[in-house]
C-alpha cells in the first residue's frame, strides 16, 4: 500500500497554471506602480463628512463656474473650486479632496452614427 504519492507522474498543467497565476499577480501589481496620476490628485485635501438629516433642503449652495466652450457652442457649471488642466488634449477639472473629475470631450459628428445597431461591425 502506497501511502506517497510521487509527484513525477502528475501532469505538468497543474505547474503551468500555477506560473501563470503567480506571474499574472506579479505584472497586476506592477502595472498598478507605474500609474501617473495627475498633480491635483497628489494634494493632501481632505473632503470633511457632515451628518445628513433628512429635513436639510435638497438645494445645494455651492459656488459654480461657468466653462463655455465657444468652437462648439455650449456652456456648461462647474464648481469654483476645481481646478482646470488639460489632460490628452481636452479640458479637465479636478477636485483632488474628492478624488474626482470631469473632462469635456468634443468630437466631430459622425453621421454614419445614426446607422448603427447592434449588428454593426466596428
Amino acid at each position: 500500500m502506497r501511502i506517497f504519492h510521487s509527484y513525477h507522474n502528475k501532469s505538468p498543467w497543474m505547474l503551468i497554471i500555477g506560473v501563470i497565476v503567480i506571474l499574472s499577480a506579479i505584472f497586476t501589481i506592477m502595472s498598478k506602480k507605474d500609474q501617473q496620476n495627475l498633480n491635483a490628485y497628489t494634494k493632501s485635501d481632505k473632503v470633511s463628512q457632515e451628518d445628513t438629516d433628512e429635513d436639510k433642503e435638497d438645494d445645494l449652495d455651492i459656488d459654480m463656474s461657468v466653462y463655455t466652450d465657444n468652437k462648439v457652442g455650449f456652456s456648461i457649471s462647474v464648481p469654483s473650486d476645481w481646478n482646470q488642466v488639460t489632460k490628452d488634449g481636452y479640458p479637465t477639472f479636478i477636485h483632488s479632496a474628492s478624488a474626482s473629475s470631469l473632462q469635456i470631450q468634443t468630437l466631430d459628428y459622425d453621421p454614419s452614427i445614426n446607422n448603427t445597431s447592434e449588428d454593426t461591425k466596428v
